[in-house]
């Protein structure tokens, strides 16, 4: 069985595709039953990557002397289950050995191999949440100013990826100036940005936690030492690559 590509920023529940079903035949005026081992069933993939499984099946059913159909369209990956899960190709971790019991006894045991279950974890990101960054500068201070989203009071940028996939970040000011109105023109306090992310990438946390974006400035004395009174403000616009 194949659950196909699975988008970890998706929501909801994961059935898979019947590829290859099972199938036994028993005779006899009596009643079947199924089941199967190991108890928990995980699919295995790239390092630190698992993903726990429900496989669909006929649990009991009346031999009829004919072929009888094992598996059914509910085998199951829950959300929380993927949301988290490395990007990457996913099998079963063990062999599934299914065993039909009647009221005779044994009927029929049958084996899934390691390749029978498969699903595939794709690299993505979800939208970005944006942050603020709030500060005070005194004029008559000495020395460059370095604030930054982490710090007290601020919040950063953040967003959520595929777990372990890194992405590029980027981050580009509106006008590179703090200035009254964010018009870029009237009274501009010139920084630079020296934070973007964790040496412009991150590291995505999955589909649960979200990843923050830091993201800090350098202002020199010279720019705001002669600056007027009042609010400036620019925006910064982060992009992440993926």
């Amino acid at each position: 069985m194949d659950f196909g590509s699975i988008d970890p920023s998706s929501t909801g529940n994961k059935m898979a595709t019947i590829t290859t079903n099972q199938y036994f035949t028993c005779g006899g005026n009596r009643t079947w039953n199924a089941s199967y081992t190991p108890a928990s069933l995980t699919l295995t993939g790239p390092v630190g990557g698992s993903i726990a499984y429900t496989i669909g099946y006929t649990a009991s059913s009346s031999c009829r002397g004919t072929t009888e159909t094992l598996l059914t369209n509910t085998s199951t990956i829950q959300q929380t289950d993927y949301q988290d899960a490395p990007a990457g190709n996913y099998t079963n971790s063990s062999v599934v050995t299914f065993t039909i019991t009647g009221d005779g006894g044994a009927i029929y045991p049958i084996l899934a191999v390691a390749s029978d279950v498969k699903a595939t974890i794709i690299n993505t990101c979800g939208s970005t949440a944006s942050g603020t960054m709030s500060f005070n500068i005194d004029p008559s201070g000495s020395g460059a100013l370095t604030p930054t989203t982490t710090d007290s009071g601020n919040t950063s940028p953040s967003i959520k990826c595929t777990k372990n996939s890194t992405h590029a970040v980027s981050c580009s000011a509106l006008h590179g100036n703090l200035s009254i109105g964010n018009d870029g023109a009237t009274d501009p306090i010139a920084y630079t940005v020296t934070t973007c992310g964790s040496s412009n990438s991150i590291t995505g946390s999955g589909f649960s936690t979200a990843t923050s974006i830091p993201v800090g400035l350098t202002i020199a004395q010279a720019a705001y030492q002669d600056a007027q009174a009042g609010a400036h403000t620019d925006t910064i616009t982060v992009t992440i690559t993926y």
